[in-house]
């Protein structure tokens, strides 16, 4: 698999500042508060995030976009990638649904 080209924005500060305050960016944000611990990568803190509720990866998507065009970073299109099955990876084949 070949990874996208690094961008260079002209951000020439520690990449834990801009954890920081891309994280404070999305907390300050009323369409995206409480997304900050997800985009940083904390676990879940209470029992319904931990076994119930679903992660709402649509609204971060969203959200990084958002601060892309906070820190003037143009969109670029990513290749459409499709996410290999279990069977794939582990090379299993599915013999729960055979004849």
């Amino acid at each position: 698999m070949k990874w996208p080209k690094r961008l260079n924005v002209g951000f020439q500060k520690p990449s834990k500042l801009f954890r920081k305050t891309s994280a404070s960016l999305i907390r300050n944000n009323p369409k995206f508060r409480g997304l900050e611990d997800l985009f940083l990568g904390h676990s879940p803190s209470t029992i319904s995030d931990r076994h119930y509720a679903k992660a709402p990866l649509d609204l971060l998507a969203d959200a990084t976009n958002w601060l892309a065009t906070q820190y003037g970073v143009k969109k670029q299109e990513r290749p459409n990638r499709t996410h290999r099955g279990v069977q794939e990876l582990t090379g299993m084949a599915d013999t729960s649904h055979a004849p």
